[in-house]
């Protein structure tokens, strides 16, 4: 009897998680992967295709390199954790902390 029961609510519960456009979920061992940005960030390490973080925030920074005063040096943090990098130059303290608003991932 308890069988029957149990494969009642799992199958009423699936029926119901169908009916609303749910996915039913059986798999509670889920990985962090879906939650780290920087596994997100690391698939954008290009010129064509560059993220940052910097300061825990993700930027995407493609069409400001071609504007940026140090030229190509920007490139060295697409793809990765670029907060040592940007806090390191002076210059960033600034004008670079207003401009980096216009490029966040949201």
């Amino acid at each position: 009897m308890k069988k029957i029961l149990l494969m009642f609510s799992l199958l009423t519960t699936t029926l119901l998680a169908t009916a609303c456009g749910q996915q039913p979920t059986t798999n509670t061992n889920q990985t962090a992967t879906s939650t780290n940005p920087l596994t997100e960030v690391s698939k954008h390490k290009t010129a064509n295709d560059c993220w940052v973080i910097i300061n825990g925030q993700t930027y995407n920074v493609t069409s400001y390199i071609a504007s940026h005063p140090g030229g190509d040096t920007i490139l060295a943090g697409c793809g990765q954790d670029a907060t040592t990098m940007f806090n390191n130059i002076g210059k960033h303290a600034g004008q670079a902390q207003n401009i980096l608003s216009q490029y966040l991932v949201k």
